[in-house]
């Protein structure tokens, strides 16, 4: 049994223990694609649960995705790689909506902004978004700096709201983070990276969630 629909990790836990109950190899996955993409060679759809179904079923399953991987024997893992990258993809679509509303109250369009929008998702965001040593640095619970420090990121963050609150633009989305930003601050991490966040919102260690 291979099911492909969304859902959450423990939707798919459970299903899998009912597949288990009744004895029936299963597989839980994740399409990382739009339905036109299904059948190509590098669409991506993750997959958890019996590797030995997996391994027997990798001729029909790499039909619908080329890129079939197989994250392991726990069926909630591709689920919980699929909310991450769509909370990534509705986190970014939200700042771009927030930054167009904000350049609207001076006349300037979408249009006009996007190779500025480029220039700077290339990089600046997608750069420190997808280097290895700050992957490893995040697992390690290490945010040391030598730039930008979380007390600059502050600044930043109260004149984006600031900014946002004199234009009638909400800002909400960005409050919470305003705030562990700011408690970090007056707890002495300063002068440590932005990414010291991170820790209120993950505050286990890793390895231990």
């Amino acid at each position: 049994m291979v099911n492909l629909t969304s859902g959450t990790p423990g939707e798919a836990r459970r299903t899998a223990e009912w597949a288990s109950a009744h004895g029936i190899p299963y597989l839980d996955g994740a399409i990382m694609a739009v339905p036109s993409m299904i059948g190509g060679a590098e669409t991506l759809i993750f997959y958890g649960g019996s590797r030995e179904a997996f391994e027997r079923s990798r001729p029909i399953l790499s039909v619908l995705g080329g890129n079939a991987v197989y994250l392991g024997e726990d069926p909630g893992v591709p689920l919980v790689y699929d909310l991450a990258l769509l909370t990534m993809l509705y986190g970014a679509w939200y700042g771009y909506f927030h930054a167009l509303a904000m350049l609207r109250t001076a006349g300037v369009s979408a249009a006009a902004f996007l190779p500025y929008a480029e220039t700077w998702l290339r990089h600046v965001i997608a750069p420190a978004l997808t280097d290895p040593r700050e992957a490893a640095a995040l697992d390690a619970g290490n945010f040391a700096t030598d730039e930008s420090n979380l007390t600059v990121n502050c600044h930043a963050l109260n004149h984006i709201v600031n900014a946002s609150t004199e234009a009638g633009i909400p800002a909400d989305w960005l409050i919470p983070i305003r705030r562990i930003a700011a408690q970090k601050v007056a707890e002495g991490y300063g002068q440590d990276a932005f990414t010291r966040v991170f820790e209120a919102i993950a505050p286990l260690p890793f390895g231990q969630g």
